[in-house]
């Protein structure tokens, strides 16, 4: 355990990263000796929340990698790349100038996910060759590239879009997404989840760093709305496919004015509010891995101590 993170515990920072995105994501055993699993916002990960609120530094994107580690899903994809979204949305922007209901958007964001969905599967080997050629074939319609990670997914195809709109102004983007080679995306989603039934999988789509959204902006506001309604209308008991949404608290009351319907959109929303009490568990437990790494003698005298005990953790304080 202690070599796993000793690149992260240091003298500089002896509680660990400021920033968790500063732990490398494949680095996961970093990630789960890091995280302090004593607390009831854990416990309440197993109701699947869509979205995880909480302000800046709270640990949102911690929580959001938890999944790294947990065994509730098999497949992952995390989209944390702002300018990657950024170029999504001003494409959902460009379908949204005529379109009134909130709906159409929604199914447009839903389209636009599954996709990176159908782009990470398509890696894991996972498919017979029938189910495969069918993913492929829809990817390929759309100018998604055999190779692409994930940003390159949502690149590739915000590039085949905006040039086929260009092209075509008065083509619609659902047409596009819809498929032209005969695979259309109902038949690539089908697939996926007839494979996710039959293998009993699971698997979640991970959207952070959605600070940087300019909400001002009515044509944002219009597009976000269409997203807030998809988080809220995923993660119920059956589904295959989760996601987990990280919304800043800072921005929280902006984002209920966008929002058609807050008690749907907000019903699997989980709120990172943290007591006095669980930050000293917190503290305690990252002194103790400081104090093995650079006090091995002074933590032999003052152990055994339980710091997941709130008495203990004191102790381990006042001892310091």
């Amino acid at each position: 355990m202690l070599n796993s993170i000793r690149p992260y515990i240091t003298k500089d920072e002896p509680f660990g990263p400021i920033d968790s995105i500063d732990i490398e994501s494949n680095d996961v055993k970093a990630i789960q000796y890091l995280f302090e699993k004593h607390n009831w916002i854990y416990k309440n990960l197993r109701n699947r929340p869509s979205i995880i609120m909480g302000r800046r530094g709270a640990g949102k994107t911690h929580y959001l990698r938890s999944v790294f580690f947990e065994k509730h899903y098999d497949y992952y994809v995390e989209i944390r790349t702002p300018r990657i979204l950024s170029h999504i949305t001003q494409v959902v922007q460009q379908m949204t100038d005529d379109a009134v209901f909130t709906e159409s958007v929604a199914e447009l964001w839903e389209m636009i996910l599954w996709i990176s969905v159908f782009g990470e599967l398509r890696k894991q080997t996972v498919f017979s060759w029938q189910e495969l050629n069918v993913i492929d074939t829809y990817l390929e319609s759309v100018g998604v590239e055999e190779d692409a990670d994930v940003d390159g997914v949502l690149w590739n195809l915000a590039t085949t879009l905006n040039s086929k709109t260009k092209t075509n102004p008065s083509i619609l983007i659902s047409e596009i997404l819809h498929g032209t080679n005969g695979v259309t995306f109902e038949d690539a989603k089908q697939t996926v989840l007839n494979n996710l039934e039959k293998t009993d999988k699971k698997f979640v789509i991970l959207m952070d760093s959605l600070e940087d959204f300019q909400l001002e902006f009515e044509s944002v506001a219009r597009a976000l709305k269409g997203l807030l309604k998809l988080v809220g209308s995923m993660n119920k008991p059956r589904d295959r496919v989760d996601i987990r949404f990280c919304l800043p608290s800072e921005v929280y009351p902006r984002f209920v004015k966008i929002s058609s319907n807050p008690n749907k959109d907000f019903k699997r929303a989980l709120k990172l509010q943290w007591s006095a009490t669980e930050l000293t568990l917190i503290g305690a437990n990252r002194l103790t891995l400081y104090l093995s790494i650079f006090y091995e003698d002074f933590i032999r005298k003052i152990f055994p101590l339980d710091v997941t005990k709130r008495a203990d953790a004191l102790k381990l304080f006042h001892a310091v």
